[in-house]
């Protein structure tokens, strides 16, 4: 079995015949971090593949059954399930890994949270939709009785991610619907002091994506990149840990580390534009701002 350090990348390998049969931890030699590893159950993962859809499940037609579209995947997972780009084939993680990822807040329902069903929509964010009429959102499920005990202030003043441009707020949001998951600070990688996450009620002050990701210190090593290295790194997307490894499909560099074969580039473009350009104007205005304090004195 081979495991990837979730912090620093780091391949550890270890036989087969020694991994134990339910979930356990491991220790990355490299950089220290409690790494969570599958049972020897997942080891059957590679080998399992679901029954084909028929025809008319394929095509989804209304000769389908109800609710059989698409085969149920084995608890195991399954690999090269369906096409998602020419000559690639996603692959269903298990549905430990799974849980390992979506369970990582404190309420462990896999969702949608109440910043994703805010009717504050942002028109630019990666893959966004026009608005439709019949569009679920916080006020429509509250009316229908289907939310109770939201805090009337969320309703007054929909749920937002804190940002100073467009384009910050587009980034921020794909980080926090993608990442903020396992990235937060009070999952399981709290420890890594490395967040992602919007408190709904939040709508002041900077995401915690910039109080914990802009010129902080990375474990992850960046290839090529000069001097320290760092999870975000204003002006420059290319020595930057979050930008390098979301745009790696390689497995001991991609994130997320599992259930995506693609690069999501509509996305990418969005982030490193953030990088390149809002952030590297944010340090201009305060260097400058520094620039006039010191004049005075």
């Amino acid at each position: 079995m081979q495991i990837v350090c979730a912090q620093c990348s780091q391949k550890l390998t270890i036989d087969d015949a020694k991994v134990p049969e339910r979930p356990f931890q491991l220790k990355c030699p490299k950089c220290g971090t409690m790494t969570k590893a599958p049972g020897r159950a997942a080891l059957a993962a590679e080998t399992v593949v679901p029954a084909p859809a028929s025809p008319a499940e394929a095509a989804g037609s209304e000769d389908a059954p109800d609710e059989a579209a698409a085969p149920l995947a084995p608890e195991r997972g399954a690999r090269a399930t369906a096409e998602v780009a020419p000559g690639l084939r996603h692959a269903v993680p298990s549905r430990y890994d799974c849980r390992v990822c979506h369970e990582g807040r404190p309420v462990p329902v896999l969702g949608f949270t109440a910043l994703q069903l805010s009717p504050d929509r942002d028109r630019n964010a990666p893959h966004a939709e026009r608005p439709d009429r019949d569009d679920v959102d916080l006020r429509r499920l509250v009316d229908r009785g289907l939310v109770r005990g939201l805090a009337p202030s969320l309703l007054r003043n929909p749920p937002r991610i804190p940002a100073r441009t467009a384009t910050e707020r587009a980034a921020l949001g794909y980080l926090y619907g993608n990442c903020a998951m396992c990235h937060n600070a009070r999952g399981s990688l709290a420890e890594l002091g490395f967040s992602l996450d919007s408190p709904a009620a939040r709508r002041t002050g900077d995401a915690d994506a910039v109080l914990t990701a802009v010129s902080r210190a990375s474990h992850f090593t960046v290839p090529g990149a000069s001097g320290r290295s760092e999870r975000v790194r204003p002006g420059d997307p290319a020595a930057s840990a979050v930008a390098v490894r979301m745009g790696s499909r390689r497995a001991a560099l991609q994130m997320p580390p599992l259930g995506t074969q693609v690069v999501d580039e509509e996305a990418m473009r969005v982030v490193r534009r953030w990088i390149a350009e809002d952030l590297a104007e944010r340090i201009s205005q305060r260097r400058a701002a520094a620039n006039r304090e010191e004049a005075k004195r």
